[in-house]
């Protein structure tokens, strides 16, 4: 697809979304700013972080891999999959995407074909072609499989996402329903990286994962120069 005709439609799909076309001249927002990005920006290095099992090897380079989840298999069709050894419970991902991850809680309990159909679906979907977004076009698709992360209750872990402007962890919303609503707002609250751990909606219990969290976050997003 051609430049332009990517503009076209990303600008379109802005409108759609927010009642007004993006301002690509002089972006201030953060929507606008991530637009910007989706067109302009096309650094190598934005293929390998969009990528979850190159970013892996990001991860584990830049603060270590002990911050990595364990890593069970990688396989490039469902057919590889060894489920045998497989623990009990465990994730299953996309490489290439978002949205497309399995949480199988039991798998004992779990329809392995309607699995491998769905992930044949997935491996055939070039995630580009949704949004346009430049960084996925040229991933190689794989299947993941990974730790599911619990709390010591056995509940599934609060899914903390922390975004660095600058280097700094300004944002983290946390999602203890791991799945949120694509259609539900995020509200911005801008913090100093000392009040990680501090805000309101974060309870005790989660306070020093939120601290060490947000400081491995600003290492990952820290550009040096």
């Amino acid at each position: 697809m051609r430049r332009f005709q990517e503009r076209e439609i990303v600008v379109r799909n802005f409108q759609k979304k927010f009642g007004r076309p993006p301002d690509l001249k002089n972006p201030t927002t953060f929507n606008e700013k991530v637009t910007y990005k989706i067109l302009y920006d096309r650094r190598p290095i934005l293929t390998r972080l969009s990528d979850k099992l190159q970013a892996r090897h990001y991860v584990a380079d830049r603060i270590g891999p002990e911050h990595l989840t364990e890593l069970y298999q990688v396989c490039q069709v469902p057919g590889e999959i060894d489920w045998q050894k497989l623990p009990r419970r465990f994730v299953i991902k996309m490489n290439h995407g978002s949205g497309m991850n399995i949480f199988v809680v039991d798998k004992a309990r779990v329809d392995l074909n309607s699995i491998a159909l769905r992930l044949k679906a997935w491996l055939a979907t070039n995630f580009y072609h949704r949004w346009l977004e430049w960084a996925y076009r040229d991933i190689r698709p794989a299947i993941l499989i990974e730790e599911m992360l619990t709390e010591e209750t056995g509940a599934m872990a609060v899914d903390w996402k922390f975004y660095a402007f600058d280097g700094r962890a300004e944002f983290w919303p946390g999602n203890e329903k791991r799945l949120r609503p694509a259609s539900e707002p995020l509200a911005f609250q801008g913090h100093t990286s000392s009040q990680l751990a501090d805000r309101p909606d974060v309870s005790a219990q989660h306070r020093p994962d939120v601290l060490v969290g947000g400081q491995a976050g600003q290492r990952l997003g820290f550009r040096p120069g």
